[in-house]
Order: C-alpha cells, then sequence, then structure tokens
C-alpha cells in the first residue's frame, strides 16, 4: 500500500541541533540551525495528515517503510542555463531527514521504521527549470509505501 502527495513551498534541510545551558534558569536548551525548519516540517506534516489514507497508520513498531522524495527548487539566475543538476547545497539526506521527521507520529511510530527508498523511484534533489513538464512550484513530492509484514 502506498500513497503521495505535494507540499508546496521551498524545501528547508534539518541542520543540526545545537544545546546549550543557560544558568539564568537552570535548563538546557535546544536550537536548530535553520529558522525556517519548525514551519517547513508542518508543512509537511499537515498535507501528509490530508493526503493519508485510512488504515495506513498502525502503532506496529515492526512495520516496515519505503520513500521516496523529489525536491524542486527554482535555478538561480545567476546559474548557467547548462546547469541541470543540484550540486550545492542544501544536502539531500539534510533535506530527507526534515521530511521523515515531520510525518513521525502521522505515517509511522517512529523514522526508524524506514528501511530505504522505493525501487525504480527517483529520490532526488531538481531545478523546476530543468523539467518543463512540472506544473506545480518549488517544494516535495513524497511517496510512502507501506511494506507487508
Amino acid at each position: 500500500m502506498q500513497f503521495s502527495f505535494f507540499v508546496a513551498g521551498t524545501p528547508t534541510p534539518q541542520g543540526s541541533i545545537k544545546s546549550f545551558y543557560i544558568k539564568k534558569i537552570n535548563r538546557v536548551v535546544s536550537t536548530s540551525d535553520n529558522l525556517n525548519l519548525k514551519e517547513w516540517r508542518q508543512r509537511i506534516a499537515s498535507e501528509a495528515q490530508r493526503a493519508i489514507p485510512p488504515g495506513f497508520y498502525t502503532n506496529d513498531r515492526r512495520q516496515a517503510y519505503r520513500l521516496a522524495a523529489v525536491f524542486y527548487f527554482h535555478k538561480p539566475p545567476s546559474k548557467p542555463k547548462k546547469i541541470k543538476y543540484i550540486t550545492t547545497k542544501p544536502d539531500c539526506d539534510k533535506l530527507l531527514r526534515a521530511c521523515y521527521d515531520a510525518m513521525t507520529g502521522i505515517c509511522y511510530v517512529d523514522d526508524s521504521q524506514i528501511i530505504g527508498f522505493i525501487p525504480n523511484a527517483i529520490t532526488e534533489k531538481r531545478y523546476l527549470e530543468s523539467h518543463p513538464d512540472v506544473t506545480h512550484g518549488p517544494g516535495i513530492e513524497i511517496t510512502l509505501e507501506k511494506l507487508e509484514a
């Protein structure tokens, strides 16, 4: 069983989390490198909740999933037309990490249940301008597959 959905917006990577101790309030505070991460993860979570088919989610932590994700970005005007691939930041793995964490508790119990990528499906970063057949703006196209037990 699988389902797909699209999340509009500029894909945001999940960078490192920094923690520090504040003596005044006697607490450890954690913060993300990226200020837009919280909003991006909320967008993914909202779209996942809308798209998830009935009966897809299970509390069984042994359930395995596979994923495919295509991240769409606008090509900066400074990039030459002959450049077709995004070989610069953000890193694909950090973009995926934000995606995995955003769907935790909605599509699966924990992102450790994602065992890999859907065979013959594409997981990559793309410039919209290199794919004229794409009719939407920047964002992420996600396909999640629930494997048979």
